[in-house]
């Protein structure tokens, strides 16, 4: 399902644009597509921080995945500080957040990206029911009937990630106290860093595998190639421009879209993280739950225990506005 039409606005030079959101279409499926995010100077500027930074080591299968990417960047932070991109947030229900991470997605025609997931190690700082969302910015064309290399994400109203976050906590507390392991096989799902020689070999196979049996099979940790069918049946994705962006709720669950064969060698995409301000930290989670450290975080953490609001001395908070009152 492709839904084109799901934002407003133009392209502007201007830093200081009013990108806006179709308010109604995000709450009912915890996304929505915004157009205009970013001017072209922005685009230009992530270009180059993209291309001056070097790969993660985490997943194999993207070109380059890096966290911790631009975090103390003057243009981002500027960016981030507009009445116009907090008015935005405001728009979509959430309240004063908090930048939490700057993430480089790039992918080419070789290596497909991530299939269905939540962003868990990235929010394994809250509690399930603290909020938090992503803001997915491509610097490239998406046309999913062309070369695509887009996202495809499911609404929340067939199926929401929450209670997958309230399951990971509750492993992660049973792992603690030591009332079971994960067997190390599975770990071959998480990333080069996690396997032996062994698991290396038989991640080789995922792809012959899922080709061959799909309704078997899934490269993903959190549902069979049977539910996989079902979400890519019932996944909506975006025709986009560059400086055009996604936003998704943390329980939104989403995928990687192949970049096909064509004109561009590669799909970049920049993405920003947040978390409502009033969030808790979630210090069991956060220490055994895996993926990258972000360490924004690690500077609102310092010394906190379990439950402990975040501090946010000289964090970047998002301040929404007070919704106008209305006149008779």
């Amino acid at each position: 399902m492709s839904l084109e039409n799901a934002y407003l606005g133009d392209r502007v030079e201007s830093h200081d644009c009013a990108p806006e959101a179709d308010a109604v279409f995000f709450r009912q499926h915890g996304f929505c597509a915004i157009r205009n995010l970013i001017s072209n100077e922005m685009i230009e500027h992530l270009k180059r921080v993209i291309a001056g930074t070097a790969n993660g080591t985490t997943f194999d299968t993207i070109k380059k995945n890096t966290y911790n990417t631009a975090i103390d960047d003057p243009a981002i932070h500027g960016f981030l500080g507009q009445r116009t991109f907090a008015a935005l947030i405001g728009s979509l229900g959430y309240r004063d957040s908090v930048f939490t991470d700057g993430v480089i997605f790039e992918t080419d025609a070789e290596l497909g990206g991530f299939d269905w997931h939540l962003d868990i190690t990235s929010f394994k700082y809250i509690f399930p029911k603290d909020r938090a969302f992503s803001i997915w910015i491509t610097l490239d064309p998406i046309d999913p009937d062309v070369q695509d290399g887009g996202l495809t994400l499911l609404s929340t109203s067939s199926f929401s990630g929450s209670e997958f976050f309230n399951l990971q906590a509750t492993v992660t507390r049973s792992l603690v106290e030591g009332r079971y392991k994960i067997p190390a096989l599975y770990k071959t799902l998480l990333g080069p860093k996690y396997r032996n020689d062994e698991q290396k070999k038989f991640k080789k196979l995922f792809p012959y595998i899922q080709s061959k049996f799909p309704h078997l099979f899934s490269d993903s940790i959190y549902i069979s190639g049977f539910a996989k069918n079902l979400f890519d049946s019932e996944g909506v994705s975006f025709s986009l421009a560059p400086g055009d962006a996604i936003l998704f709720d943390k329980n939104v669950f989403h995928r990687s879209n192949a970049l096909l064969p064509g004109v561009m060698a590669t799909r970049r995409a920049f993405v920003l993280r947040f978390i409502e301000a009033d969030a808790r930290f979630a210090a069991t989670n956060a220490s055994k739950a895996g993926g990258d450290d972000a360490r924004l975080v690690e500077r609102m953490t310092q010394g906190l225990s379990e439950g402990e609001r975040f501090d946010l001395t000289g964090a970047t908070v998002i301040n929404v506005p007070e919704p106008a009152e209305k006149t008779a």
